[in-house]
């Protein structure tokens, strides 16, 4: 059988690995993936999961994005980790963020360093969003 599948109780028939594993060139059955990693269906390996994600598990058929407040570094990441005091992260972060400190698009809302919410996007009331650098005074991007 070809790598992605399996052979289907010797009956000459290969079918699809199913997502969470995988098989390579002329394996007869189907393997989980490791925790941080994931197949989709039919898969010849494990992926890592990207940076911002984990799989806690053995079998992920995809990996999921750290919520807000936490992070991931690496790839192949098996959990995410919470931010440290003074610092945040928006859902899918590899980085936590001082805050204060505000990515492109994003405005400093100092009063408050929940880790979740540290930053906010800069929207004037037309719905225009600030560009960096800008922020929304009175209605309208300025500098």
């Amino acid at each position: 059988c070809k790598a992605g599948t399996f052979a289907a109780g010797g009956s000459g028939y290969c079918g699809f690995c199913s997502p969470g594993s995988y098989s390579g060139d002329g394996v007869a059955t189907c393997q989980l993936c490791d925790a941080g990693t994931y197949a989709p269906y039919g898969s010849p390996r494990c992926i890592p999961c990207d940076p911002g994600q984990s799989s806690n598990s053995s079998g992920a058929g995809s990996c999921s994005q750290c919520q807000a407040g936490t992070f991931a570094p690496n790839p192949g990441s098996t959990s995410c980790s919470p931010c440290a005091n003074g610092t945040w992260s928006a859902g899918g972060a590899f980085k936590c963020t001082a805050c204060g400190e505000c990515v492109p698009d994003y405005d400093c809302q100092v009063a408050t360093c929940d880790p979740t919410q540290g930053c906010l996007k800069v929207t004037a009331p037309d719905g225009t969003v600030c560009g960096e650098g800008l922020t929304c005074t009175g209605g309208y991007c300025s500098e």
